[in-house]
């Protein structure tokens, strides 16, 4: 199966350059007036402006932005500076830059990884676009398996044979003989699934909470070959739930990456019924941080569509119990089976479609 994608949309808020090259034009015409004191660089901060998922379960308003003056933030406005450097430059050349490229790029400047990080994030959230606008991308962490060939615009082709790191690559065309793609939570779980042989399937695992690549790489599925079923396993516990939630309906972190959520991904399991009676002796006790993370998940919103992942997380607080992916003895034949049901399942749809 195959679709040759459209020209893909550009983001047409405005002018992501110009709008970078504008916070840099307004901080050296403070500094070129005497009359104004001091010149400041303003940052709106990402993590204070959640769309999805608060602690009390709803949308937050996004604060006034934060102000750095060069007097009393001198090495805060230095850094922000700098990265908008990077970011003009990576623009202007048509190229894409890490954020460990950044962070190399002055390591006595940042002092560590996590200050470009942040700023990064911050800066996509001041300016009102997606990350990947920005020619920023984090360091791959995702992995891809499977019946899957990629054409990079480059002319480049990748296959997915073994294991493939995901990182950015822009994408002319894509086409896989697959009849669905399998998100996986753990690397372990998906080493496994890898090992076996699972069979008409393209794996993918973030290892844990997606990052933006691994993401933008699922789009690029939907968009290429829409009419693919995506599934997910994830642990059966509230962390679980939260992970899938992050790849469906986007995280309070990066809540204003609209571009990157994931409605077609399907709940696969496992389910309260995969692990007990059977599997009781496997699972394990409930924390007070799994308690508040599933108070939290009923609260949302993001959940209200979705009664049967709320009724899961009803009966982990009722039966203080959670347990791992591993906890189902023989997690391949499983998996298996699970995908299988699924196809049968969609067939069974379309017969009474055509019934009707």
């Amino acid at each position: 199966m195959a679709f040759v994608k459209e020209e893909e949309e550009k983001v047409n808020f405005f002018n992501v350059k110009e709008r970078v090259e504008a916070i840099v034009k307004s901080f050296l015409k403070q500094l070129a007036d005497p009359s104004k004191t001091p010149a400041f660089l303003s940052l709106s901060k990402r993590k204070a402006s959640g769309r999805v998922f608060s602690s009390k379960g709803s949308f937050s308003k996004t604060p006034r932005p934060k102000k750095y003056n060069i007097i009393n933030h001198p090495i805060k406005v230095a850094q922000i500076l700098q990265v908008l450097d990077c970011i003009h430059e990576a623009i202007e050349t048509e190229s894409v830059v890490t954020k460990r490229d950044i962070f190399y790029h002055d390591v006595q400047l940042f002092k560590k990884q996590s200050v470009v990080d942040e700023l990064i994030e911050d800066l996509a959230c001041t300016i009102g676009c997606p990350r990947s606008a920005l020619n920023v991308e984090a360091s791959g962490k995702g992995l891809v398996y499977g019946p899957l060939s990629i054409t990079l615009q480059e002319g480049e082709k990748l296959e997915t044979s073994k294991p493939t790191l995901i990182s950015y690559h822009p994408i002319s065309f894509l086409k896989s003989t697959a009849n669905w793609v399998l998100v996986v939570e753990k690397e372990a779980v998906f080493q496994t699934l890898v090992e076996r042989g699972l069979e008409d399937t393209i794996l993918i695992t973030a290892k844990g909470f997606p990052d933006l690549s691994t993401r933008k790489f699922l789009l690029e599925i939907t968009k290429y070959l829409p009419e693919l079923p995506i599934f997910g396993i994830f642990d059966w516990d509230p962390y679980g739930i939260l992970i899938y939630s992050c790849y469906k309906h986007g995280s309070k972190a990066s809540g204003y990456e609209n571009s990157m959520l994931l409605p077609q991904l399907q709940f696969l399991g496992p389910f309260d019924q995969d692990i007990f009676p059977e599997n009781y002796s496997y699972s394990l006790s409930f924390g007070k941080r799994d308690t508040t993370i599933a108070r939290n998940l009923l609260q949302s919103d993001c959940l209200r569509c979705e009664p049967h992942i709320r009724e899961q997380l009803q009966r982990m607080l009722f039966l203080q119990k959670k347990a791992e992916l591993q906890a189902i003895p023989n997690l391949f034949k499983w998996t298996e089976k699970k995908l299988l049901e699924t196809k049968a399942d969609s067939k069974i749809g379309l017969a009474g479609t055509h019934i009707r």
